[in-house]
């Protein structure tokens, strides 16, 4: 895209309509918007889906007035409202659910944007976030592989990313290098197996957020509940079958759909 922007005079004015109007943007929705950068092209994602996630990274401050609920789907329309993200209507047992996706040209926009203010880092943009031994990487969000991902991940600084996300066939991650993960989407990362999941619980014990959605994961290990801070927990389309889980007490978004579980354990959140 810097290639094009530099290149073409009326892409770089349109970028430098784009930076205006990102500047005046209030604060909270500078970061909704940088974080919309985490996500693919043509992704689409489910509106509580994607406010779980804002909650989880504390990208909106409290409100005495109003839950969080409400401020952040006002947050969520005013996104639509601005064309960084449009909705896609899809229905779901006679009711139709709000899903969303990045308008295309936009998500050019805010993955420079996120990789400039060092916000999160992508497939596209993780060559620009390697600079000094000190500097950290706060989110990562890896949909693309190509052979030098893993070697450059080495020499980054990952012990204070917050957030991880991995989809597609991006593989050899060394996920032994993440320490205090507090959201982790695999969604539909292929290279995910039960083994990974295990060593996963055991590891990141401040994730609020995970998410094995249409990955080959076919079991839920017991160490699941080592995870106390877990809000979400997003199994379905795997084959997870049956669940052995108790004291979860921090879960409100358990998501089983399109698996083989019929019967949670009793005081499992």
């Amino acid at each position: 895209a810097s290639y094009w922007l530099e290149k073409i005079p009326k892409l770089k004015h349109v970028e430098g309509v784009l930076s205006d109007k990102y500047d005046d943007l209030p604060c909270e929705l500078k970061l909704l918007s940088l974080y919309m950068s985490a996500f693919p092209r043509g992704h689409t994602m489910e509106k509580q889906r994607l406010i779980s996630k804002w909650r989880a990274e504390g990208l909106i401050a409290p409100d005495m007035r109003r839950t969080y609920e409400e401020v952040a789907e006002e947050y969520f329309y005013k996104l639509i409202d601005m064309d960084i993200i449009r909705p896609v209507p899809r229905k779901h047992n006679s009711e139709v659910e709000t899903w969303c996706c990045v308008n295309n040209f936009m998500l050019q926009f805010l993955v420079s944007k996120s990789a400039q203010k060092k916000f999160l880092s992508t497939s596209q943009s993780i060559g620009s976030a390697r600079g000094s031994e000190n500097e950290m990487v706060k989110r990562l969000a890896l949909h693309q592989h190509y052979p030098e991902l893993p070697t450059l991940l080495e020499t980054m600084d990952l012990s204070h990313t917050r957030s991880l996300a991995l989809s597609g066939t991006v593989n050899r991650i060394p996920l032994d290098m993440f320490v205090h993960l507090v959201v982790l989407d695999l969604e539909g990362w292929r290279s995910l197996d039960d083994d990974d999941l295990l060593q996963i619980c055991i590891r990141f014990l401040l994730l609020k957020y995970l998410s094995v959605k249409k990955t080959r994961i076919s079991m839920l290990p017991p160490q699941i509940t080592e995870l106390r801070y877990l809000e979400t927990l997003d199994i379905s389309h795997t084959r997870v079958a049956k669940i052995e889980a108790y004291g979860l007490f921090s879960l409100t978004t358990l998501d089983l759909r399109s698996t083989q579980v019929k019967n949670l354990p009793y005081c499992m959140y």
